[in-house]
């Protein structure tokens, strides 16, 4: 609270500007307060079975699944180096990343992801 109110007296100038600068534009504190209002009050609407989003929150589990089933193949076949290669967390980011990809401009970053994964793994391993 002390450093809103820091902040806020030291740059009322720019910020009272409608606007907006690159000081502040009021877009950060609209986002935290509608992501609040989303998962508060109109969460059964929105994120319940059955509703319009309920991927999202299904995404929390989805991200918890696919590390542990990759994990749980590297310890049921530790002979198979492939399962230790894996970095999980690199390869779901760009994966996620290309759905909204208007080109494809993700492929190529995934591909080198890939890529330098194997060989570092292979040259180098742990």
């Amino acid at each position: 609270m002390a450093c809103t109110y820091i902040v806020s007296t030291r740059t009322q100038a720019k910020l009272i500007i409608a606007i907006g600068t690159r000081i502040s534009s009021g877009w950060n504190s609209h986002e935290i307060n509608s992501a609040a209002i989303t998962w508060g009050a109109l969460s059964a609407e929105l994120y319940s079975p059955g509703k319009t989003y309920f991927q999202i929150p299904l995404g929390l589990l989805y991200g918890f699944i696919g590390p542990a089933l990759l994990y749980a193949m590297h310890r049921l076949f530790p002979g198979q180096r492939i399962w230790s290669y894996l970095n999980m967390p690199i390869i779901f980011t760009f994966l996620g990343g290309l759905t909204f990809s208007v080109n494809g401009m993700w492929w190529p970053g995934f591909i080198i992801g890939l890529s330098t994964q194997w060989w570092v793994r292979t040259r180098k391993p742990l």
